[in-house]
């Protein structure tokens, strides 16, 4: 069972401070042991990660980067980019050994998928009349924003759009999103029970006195149907939000364990991850890897950091360096 579980580290959940460090462990069943690394070490000089997707099979990394001294527009927020903001596009094929530059991006750009050689990427209009209201900027320096961003996929009319989606190096646009409809498997009448941060859903169903579990990728794809005779795979039934899975590979769920209460001054609570195996329906703590959920600015600290697990791939050879 050698997976590599995902977290980040950022100031501020989901309150616009971008989408922060991204650091990757990796178990190694074999040895017994676990292996970390950070895939953004490599960007530490050129800026904040802004966004950042990982394709099914671990290999092809996306990082949205804002240069330093900038700010572009964080995924979880809606503030108006620095008018001078560059924002970049990398990606990765060998599981985060190496990286090439993609090109520029529109300020607020994030990334919504990575795989194939390319990334699906939402842009936001920051430039159409009511932001333009909220800027503050002169007339002339609006207009010297939009000269400048012009050549970045900005419209000679900044109206009429929101967001848009489309895949940078072929320059196709995806198909409308829908809402996910549940599976058709087995004539049985599915319930929605949960979502994870990289876009799969899980759904609930009983039949043949079995408590069932099918999970759909990012693209709406049915993974694989699991079966056991209690329901263990969360969220808790009991509403437990301690407990909430978090990524799914293979055939191991990924599951948020969470204290209740802050075991010393200064930490809100400690993070650790249990793996499930879905074909036995089996659960596992992953003893040794502690994460605190938060280090809030007590006394003698002024940190402000949220560890969050935040997706699992199948295990590259060796970690980044």
């Amino acid at each position: 069972m050698n997976i590599a579980l995902y977290y980040r580290v950022t100031q501020c959940y989901a309150c616009g401070h971008g989408f922060g460090d991204l650091r990757r462990v990796v178990f190694d069943e074999a040895a017994g042991a676990y292996r970390e690394d950070r895939l953004a070490a490599f960007f530490d000089d050129r800026g904040l990660v802004d966004s950042a997707r990982i394709s099914r099979d671990g290999q092809e990394i996306a990082f949205m980067v804002c240069r330093s001294g900038h700010y572009c527009g964080a995924e979880y927020a809606q503030n108006f980019p620095d008018p001078d903001a560059d924002q970049e596009l990398w990606i990765s094929g060998d599981a985060g050994r190496t990286w090439r530059l993609l090109g520029a991006a529109l300020p607020g750009s994030v990334i919504v998928d990575a795989r194939d050689g390319d990334v699906l990427v939402e842009e936001r209009n920051y430039w159409s009349e009511p932001h333009r209201q909220r800027s503050e900027l002169t007339d002339e320096a609006w207009a010297a924003v939009l000269a400048r961003l012009s050549g970045l996929g900005l419209l000679d009319s900044t109206e009429g759009w929101e967001k848009r989606s489309r895949w940078i190096v072929s320059g196709d646009e995806p198909p409308p999103r829908s809402e996910p409809e549940p599976p058709r498997l087995g004539g049985l009448t599915w319930r929605r029970v949960g979502a994870m941060p990289d876009g799969a859903i899980m759904w609930a169903a009983e039949g043949q006195e079995e408590h069932l579990l099918a999970i759909t990728d990012e693209r709406r794809n049915v993974q694989r149907v699991y079966g056991a005779d209690a329901w263990r795979w969360g969220p808790d039934p009991n509403g437990d939000p301690r407990r909430i899975p978090v990524a799914a590979t293979d055939d191991v769920l990924v599951r948020n364990s969470r204290t209740s209460q802050p075991p010393a001054p200064g930490l809100e609570r400690i993070a650790t991850a249990e793996l499930i195996d879905l074909a036995t329906a089996t659960i596992r703590e992953l003893e040794g890897l502690t994460l605190p959920g938060a280090v809030g600015p007590g006394p003698d600290s002024a940190r402000n950091e949220f560890y969050l697990f935040w997706a699992a791939r199948p295990a590259p050879d060796q970690p980044s360096r």
